[in-house]
Protein backbone atom coordinates (compact mmCIF):
# COMPACT_ATOMS: atom_id res chain seq x y z
CA UNK A 1 0.00 0.00 0.00
CA UNK A 2 2.57 2.58 1.03
CA UNK A 3 5.31 3.92 -1.17
CA UNK A 4 8.04 6.52 -0.89
CA UNK A 5 6.54 9.99 -0.51
CA UNK A 6 5.81 11.64 -3.83
CA UNK A 7 6.00 8.60 -6.07
CA UNK A 8 2.46 7.39 -5.35
CA UNK A 9 0.94 10.73 -6.30
CA UNK A 10 2.93 10.72 -9.55
CA UNK A 11 1.97 7.13 -10.34
CA UNK A 12 -1.70 7.81 -9.63
CA UNK A 13 -1.58 10.91 -11.84
CA UNK A 14 0.04 8.88 -14.63
CA UNK A 15 -2.63 6.19 -14.30
CA UNK A 16 -5.39 8.77 -14.66
CA UNK A 17 -3.60 10.40 -17.58
CA UNK A 18 -3.19 7.02 -19.26
CA UNK A 19 -6.87 6.28 -18.73
CA UNK A 20 -7.66 9.58 -20.47
CA UNK A 21 -5.44 8.60 -23.40
CA UNK A 22 -7.16 5.22 -23.64
CA UNK A 23 -10.61 6.84 -23.55
CA UNK A 24 -9.58 9.27 -26.28
CA UNK A 25 -8.34 6.38 -28.40
CA UNK A 26 -11.59 4.51 -27.70
CA UNK A 27 -13.62 7.49 -28.93
CA UNK A 28 -11.46 7.68 -32.06
CA UNK A 29 -12.03 3.95 -32.66
CA UNK A 30 -15.77 4.47 -32.62
CA UNK A 31 -15.41 6.49 -35.82
CA UNK A 32 -14.26 3.29 -37.55
CA UNK A 33 -16.62 0.58 -38.64
CA UNK A 34 -16.18 -2.00 -35.92
CA UNK A 35 -17.94 -5.31 -35.81
CA UNK A 36 -20.26 -5.93 -32.89
CA UNK A 37 -17.72 -8.42 -31.50
CA UNK A 38 -14.85 -5.92 -31.77
CA UNK A 39 -16.93 -3.20 -30.15
CA UNK A 40 -17.92 -5.49 -27.25
CA UNK A 41 -14.33 -6.60 -26.69
CA UNK A 42 -13.02 -3.03 -26.68
CA UNK A 43 -15.84 -2.02 -24.38
CA UNK A 44 -14.80 -4.75 -21.91
CA UNK A 45 -11.24 -3.44 -21.99
CA UNK A 46 -12.47 0.10 -21.31
CA UNK A 47 -14.60 -1.11 -18.42
CA UNK A 48 -11.63 -3.07 -17.03
CA UNK A 49 -9.47 0.06 -17.19
CA UNK A 50 -12.23 2.03 -15.43
CA UNK A 51 -12.46 -0.61 -12.68
CA UNK A 52 -8.68 -0.60 -12.26
CA UNK A 53 -8.61 3.17 -11.89
CA UNK A 54 -11.45 2.96 -9.37
CA UNK A 55 -9.40 0.43 -7.38
CA UNK A 56 -6.36 2.71 -7.46
CA UNK A 57 -8.47 5.69 -6.35
CA UNK A 58 -9.89 3.74 -3.42
CA UNK A 59 -6.41 2.90 -2.17
CA UNK A 60 -5.09 6.38 -2.93
CA UNK A 61 -7.91 7.93 -0.88
CA UNK A 62 -6.89 6.02 2.27
CA UNK A 63 -3.14 6.24 1.84
CA UNK A 64 -2.81 9.02 4.43
CA UNK A 65 -4.83 6.91 6.91
CA UNK A 66 -2.55 3.92 6.36
CA UNK A 67 0.52 6.09 6.90
CA UNK A 68 -0.99 7.35 10.15
CA UNK A 69 -1.68 3.78 11.30
CA UNK A 70 1.87 2.76 10.44
CA UNK A 71 3.30 5.60 12.54
CA UNK A 72 0.70 5.36 15.29
CA UNK A 73 1.64 4.91 18.92
CA UNK A 74 -1.67 3.08 19.28
CA UNK A 75 -0.76 -0.62 19.16
CA UNK A 76 -4.20 -1.58 17.86
CA UNK A 77 -3.89 0.73 14.84
CA UNK A 78 -0.28 -0.25 14.22
CA UNK A 79 -1.24 -3.95 14.30
CA UNK A 80 -4.17 -3.26 11.96
CA UNK A 81 -1.75 -1.63 9.53
CA UNK A 82 0.41 -4.78 9.58
CA UNK A 83 -2.69 -6.96 9.10
CA UNK A 84 -3.72 -4.84 6.09
CA UNK A 85 -0.29 -5.43 4.57
CA UNK A 86 -0.51 -9.21 5.01
CA UNK A 87 -4.09 -9.39 3.69
CA UNK A 88 -3.29 -7.19 0.68
CA UNK A 89 -0.24 -9.27 -0.26
CA UNK A 90 -2.40 -12.41 -0.13
CA UNK A 91 -4.99 -10.67 -2.31
CA UNK A 92 -2.27 -9.62 -4.74
CA UNK A 93 -1.07 -13.23 -5.04
CA UNK A 94 -4.67 -14.35 -5.65
CA UNK A 95 -5.02 -11.75 -8.42
CA UNK A 96 -1.82 -12.94 -10.07
CA UNK A 97 -3.14 -16.52 -10.00
CA UNK A 98 -6.43 -15.33 -11.50
CA UNK A 99 -4.63 -13.55 -14.31
CA UNK A 100 -2.62 -16.69 -15.06
CA UNK A 101 -5.65 -19.02 -14.96
CA UNK A 102 -6.49 -20.49 -18.36
CA UNK A 103 -9.63 -22.49 -17.58
CA UNK A 104 -12.67 -20.22 -17.67
CA UNK A 105 -14.75 -22.30 -15.23
CA UNK A 106 -11.91 -22.37 -12.73
CA UNK A 107 -11.38 -18.67 -13.22
CA UNK A 108 -15.05 -17.89 -12.61
CA UNK A 109 -15.01 -20.00 -9.43
CA UNK A 110 -11.77 -18.42 -8.25
CA UNK A 111 -13.06 -14.88 -8.87
CA UNK A 112 -16.19 -15.69 -6.89
CA UNK A 113 -14.10 -17.23 -4.12
CA UNK A 114 -11.82 -14.18 -3.99
CA UNK A 115 -14.85 -11.91 -3.84
CA UNK A 116 -16.30 -13.93 -0.96
CA UNK A 117 -12.94 -13.74 0.81
CA UNK A 118 -12.88 -9.94 0.36
CA UNK A 119 -16.33 -9.65 1.94
CA UNK A 120 -15.30 -12.02 4.73
CA UNK A 121 -12.25 -9.87 5.57
CA UNK A 122 -14.45 -6.78 5.48
CA UNK A 123 -17.00 -8.26 7.89
CA UNK A 124 -14.32 -9.61 10.23
CA UNK A 125 -12.53 -6.27 10.30
CA UNK A 126 -15.75 -4.34 10.78
CA UNK A 127 -16.80 -6.52 13.69
CA UNK A 128 -13.35 -6.34 15.26
CA UNK A 129 -13.84 -2.65 16.06
CA UNK A 130 -16.49 -3.13 18.77
CA UNK A 131 -14.29 -4.60 21.51
CA UNK A 132 -11.36 -2.13 21.22
CA UNK A 133 -13.84 0.76 21.08
CA UNK A 134 -15.55 -0.52 24.23
CA UNK A 135 -12.16 -1.08 25.94
CA UNK A 136 -10.99 2.39 24.89
CA UNK A 137 -8.15 1.03 22.76
CA UNK A 138 -9.75 3.13 20.00
CA UNK A 139 -11.55 6.41 20.17
CA UNK A 140 -14.63 7.11 18.07
CA UNK A 141 -12.67 9.01 15.39
CA UNK A 142 -10.18 6.17 15.02
CA UNK A 143 -13.04 3.67 14.77
CA UNK A 144 -14.72 5.79 12.11
CA UNK A 145 -11.47 6.07 10.17
CA UNK A 146 -10.95 2.31 10.36
CA UNK A 147 -14.45 1.69 9.02
CA UNK A 148 -13.73 4.00 6.11
CA UNK A 149 -10.45 2.21 5.40
CA UNK A 150 -12.23 -1.16 5.47
CA UNK A 151 -14.83 0.10 2.99
CA UNK A 152 -12.21 1.47 0.61
CA UNK A 153 -10.15 -1.71 0.70
CA UNK A 154 -13.28 -3.74 -0.07
CA UNK A 155 -14.18 -1.34 -2.87
CA UNK A 156 -10.68 -1.67 -4.33
CA UNK A 157 -10.75 -5.46 -4.18
CA UNK A 158 -14.17 -5.66 -5.81
CA UNK A 159 -13.07 -3.32 -8.60
CA UNK A 160 -9.90 -5.31 -9.30
CA UNK A 161 -11.82 -8.57 -9.38
CA UNK A 162 -14.33 -7.02 -11.79
CA UNK A 163 -11.46 -5.85 -13.99
CA UNK A 164 -9.99 -9.36 -14.08
CA UNK A 165 -13.39 -10.84 -14.93
CA UNK A 166 -13.85 -8.28 -17.72
CA UNK A 167 -10.45 -9.09 -19.18
CA UNK A 168 -10.49 -12.87 -18.84
CA UNK A 169 -14.09 -14.13 -19.01
CA UNK A 170 -16.06 -14.38 -22.21
CA UNK A 171 -19.33 -13.75 -20.39
CA UNK A 172 -18.69 -11.03 -17.86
Amino acid sequence: FIRVHGTTDNEYFLLKETEGDILKYYIDLQKDDLSKEEYEKINCYILAVRQSIHAAKSVNDIRHNLKAFQKSGNNYLFNKYNKFQVEWKAFERACRRLLAEKNEDDLRNDVESSLKQAFKHFEENKQSIEKPLRNQELDKMEASTLLNVYHEILSSRKALLRAIALLKLKEN
